[in-house]
């Protein structure tokens, strides 16, 4: 008989460590990969087909075979008591030698199947057998197992099936050799965790003094961590906000409240405010602190900073990053342990052990107590991690200018496909790729037949299903025989960027809802195929359910009902707001009412916009920005600047530019010299997260209602607003528009000591409802000519009479 080593009576009181449950899954996902990276994603059937093959198979074999079997037992390996567990897919107990078959559905023949992912089935299949002899103590110790790995083609419905034995104390040892390489890991990780927890209990508040109602604001934060209830905090700039959030936090992970602080960015310069607070927080690096970036950031054949680009492919097009990415893997996890892990020293153990460092920081985010990252990585449908899903709620997360995640979100649960990309992609491809240059033709005639008639639900998918089938099968037979054959498929930029496109349109097909549209435009025979998100709140709000709680922060919170609603948080959230933490007399806001800004009267509104910029720049000489409701309208009132004024530099917003140039442009602002004077645009990426403070920015002028432009996806969102029963006009326009203005103005006043002046140009703002709502925020006064400007302008600097 073999039955492994069973822990006895006593062994928790013998153990150093807490008992572990673990999924047969999670052991060998980490445990037993082996070989290369390879995509995940490489059009495979999703969860409801899978699910469906699954039964079917399970449904054609009768009794005595038995279905959906549950095995889990305690197993003691190095003093670590561990129940282990899941569900195997069919078992047969009635033949001379027990069978044990896992099932796998798939969109190619199953001999097409790489064997590095056959690895990972045939190590479950082999656990399985372990947990069997591990629970039955009487299965004789000489009678092998027999094991049977199933490939069911969804598409052609044959089955393709391997078979292997094993003995007894093979499969237990073999399940005990995965047990050890996870408990020495997950050994460490709770040691670490350990330290990081007492850590945090004796944090202190880093400075001698709270500001105003910070510590009264951090300690909400805290209970409702504590008691597991989300909370809106409004608090404007220079109140804290971050670390009024993250302090808390940390100190509720002391106290043992949560495991994970999810801290949460929908911009790369929050993302790092965030990490200059934890590393004043914790300058030793106890809490074991992982900021996971973009691919483009990190990769280096993917950069977009030629100094650190470096080609990574190999002569079998692969990059050499990914392969034998899981024999280095475990070494390079190690190493990470043992350092602080700060985004050089990522990138460096990624290049030591010369494995690619995006994929590390994903492969560590599962087991470090705080990780900073962009939003979509906990929200968006394709890009989630795998890992968010496991033990929910025992994370708490962090949402940084929460007021940017609805645009976001509404973003990512929408999609698109272009014809023409998807024509140019396929006379890219390489001559023997035929399967899959004939399945886009396909789609591509199909774009090219659609008029501009809506297409409602049923009929997108009707239409849709099979050629997205046919690429998705092209697709992962591809990918299967570049892998067996060792030579990449194609991988420039357009092909990834129509991959992208292609995988997000059909999940899209499958998550279509009433919140959804279909859009379709022209251009002679070209076709994109929109299909558009209008609220994204429900899919957030099945999000949020799975953390602790959701900590949601920014200036501009405020309606907290929209607000609250747009981020599919509970009806009784509560929202906290904070007061300014400089004197109002440091800041003077004034609206014009002269001046028209209505897009029939621009031509009209332009002189006397000219004369207002020079008054603003003149009166008082440094940095001024000059925030525009469209490119157009920039553009036009540059021209017309130049014209005027043509010994004047002008600093433009372009809708293209690079990183580098947006870092350039900031830079002009920050680093002194002469005065500047730059044109962007309202709610873009100089009007959010920017600090510019002192005397960076002296003023703004910021031009229109900041409402979304009333195009026909606009007025279909008003409209479905109005169907769930709100105000369409002021969730679809009033509010987006209402916040990002206050979100501009916001730019000016960074720290207590700075002075700026703010001039909304927009009649419409005195209109009651809008005024009233910004007055709330910002003590505004009214001009309503260039001479009384002009006067306020002086007496708010205390300039001499002209």
């Amino acid at each position: 008989m073999c039955s492994g080593n069973k822990p006895p009576a006593n062994a928790a009181a013998q153990a150093c460590y807490p008992d572990l449950n673990l999924s047969v899954t999670e052991l060998v996902s980490f445990a037993a990969r082996k070989g290369d990276l390879f995509n995940d994603d490489a059009g495979g059937p999703d969860a409801q087909q899978g699910q469906r093959g699954h039964q079917q198979i399970q449904k054609s074999r009768k009794a005595p075979w038995e279905a959906e079997v549950t095995l889990k037992d305690e197993w003691l390996v190095e003093n670590q008591r561990v129940t282990l567990g899941g569900r195997a897919d069919l078992i047969n107990r009635s033949t001379k030698n027990i069978i044990l078959e896992e099932i796998k559905t798939c969109l190619i023949p199953g001999h097409l199947i790489p064997e590095t992912r056959k690895l990972l089935h045939w190590a479950q299949l082999r656990v399985y057998a372990a947990l069997y002899v591990h629970m039955t103590p009487e299965h004789p110790e000489n009678a092998p197992l027999l094991l049977k790995l199933t490939y069911f083609d969804l598409t052609t419905q044959q089955i393709f099936q391997q078979d292997d034995d094993i003995l007894p104390q093979e499969a237990i040892e073999y399940c005990e050799g995965l047990l050890t390489v996870y408990l020495r890991w997950w050994q460490q990780i709770y040691d670490r965790r350990t330290a990081a927890r007492a850590f945090a209990r004796d944090l202190a508040f880093p400075f001698a003094h709270y500001r105003l109602l910070q510590r009264e604001t951090a300690a909400e934060v805290y209970r409702h961590i504590r008691d597991k209830q989300p909370i809106l905090i409004e608090a404007p700039t220079g109140s804290g906000k971050t670390l009024t959030a993250l302090f808390p936090a940390i100190k509720a992970f002391g106290e043992n409240l949560h495991t994970q602080t999810l801290y949460l960015t929908s911009k790369g310069s929050t993302q790092v405010q965030a990490e200059s607070t934890v590393r004043q927080l914790d300058p030793e690096g106890y809490l074991d602190t992982l900021i996971i970036q973009a691919r483009d950031k990190v990769c280096p054949c993917l950069s977009n900073d030629e100094n650190t680009r470096k080609p990574c492919t190999g002569d079998n097009g692969y990059c050499t990053r990914t392969v034998g990415f899981y024999d280095r893997l475990p070494s390079a996890r190690n190493e990470a342990l043992r350092t602080t892990l700060t985004k050089v020293a990522l990138t460096e153990i990624a290049d030591t052990y010369h494995i690619c460092p995006f994929a590390l920081s994903l492969h560590l985010a599962p087991w470090l107590s705080f990780v900073i990252a962009d939003v979509n990585y906990f929200y968006d449908p394709l890009v989630r991690l795998s890992c968010f899903d496991e033990h929910t709620n025992s994370r708490v997360i962090l949402l940084d200018e929460a007021h940017n995640l609805p645009g976001r979100a509404r973003d990512m649960y929408s999609a698109e496909l272009d014809s023409a990309l998807s024509e140019g992609v396929r006379k890219s491809l390489p001559r023997k790729a035929t399967k899959l240059k004939k399945a886009i033709s396909k789609l591509v005639h199909l774009l090219r037949l659609l008029d501009e008639n809506p297409i409602n639900e049923k009929d997108l998918t009707r239409l849709m299903y099979f050629p997205l089938q046919n690429l998705s099968q092209a697709l992962q037979q591809d990918e299967a025989e570049a892998e067996i054959t060792g030579s990449s498929a194609i991988s420039d930029s357009s092909y990834r960027e129509w991959l992208k496109q292609l995988y997000r349109f059909a999940a899209m097909l499958q998550l279509f809802s009433a919140a959804h549209i279909s859009i379709l435009t022209k251009n002679g025979k070209e076709r994109v195929l929109k299909i558009r998100c209008l609220d994204a709140s429900g899919f957030l709000e099945k999000l949020q359910s799975q953390a602790r709680s959701t900590i949601a922060f920014s200036a501009t919170l405020d309606p907290f009902n929209f607000t609250r609603q747009q981020l599919g948080l509970p009806e009784q959230t509560q929202g906290y707001r904070l007061p300014p933490v400089f004197p109002e007399e440091n800041q003077y806001v004034v609206c014009t009412t002269y001046i028209p800004t209505h897009w029939r009267k621009r031509e009209e509104s332009l002189p006397p916009l000219i004369e207002l910029i020079r008054e603003l720049t003149r009166a008082k000489p440094g940095n001024y920005l000059v925030f525009f409701p469209s490119y157009a309208y920039l553009e036009m009132a540059a021209t017309a600047y130049q014209a005027a004024f043509p010994e004047t530099e002008l600093f433009l917003q372009t809708a293209a530019s690079s990183d580098s140039q947006r870092q350039e442009f900031i830079n002009l602002f920050l680093n002194g010299g002469e005065p500047k004077l730059g044109f962007a645009i309202v709610g873009g990426i100089y009007a959010e997260g920017i600090d510019y403070a002192g005397t960076a920015l002296l003023g703004a002028i910021i031009i229109g209602t900041g409402m979304p432009q009333p195009d026909d996806e606009q007025q279909q969102m008003s409209q479905y607003f109005s169907r769930c029963g709100l105000n369409g006009f002021q969730y679809a326009f009033q509010f987006p528009g209402l916040i990002r203005l206050r979100q501009t103005a916001g730019r000016v006043i960074r720290t207590e000591s700075d002075k700026g002046i703010i001039i909304f140009v927009e009649p419409r703002l005195l209109r009651a409802d809008n005024w009233n709502y910004l007055s709330t925020h910002l003590k505004m006064q009214i001009s309503e000519s260039p001479a009384q400007l002009s006067q306020q302008i002086r007496d708010f600097w205390q300039l001499p009479e002209q």
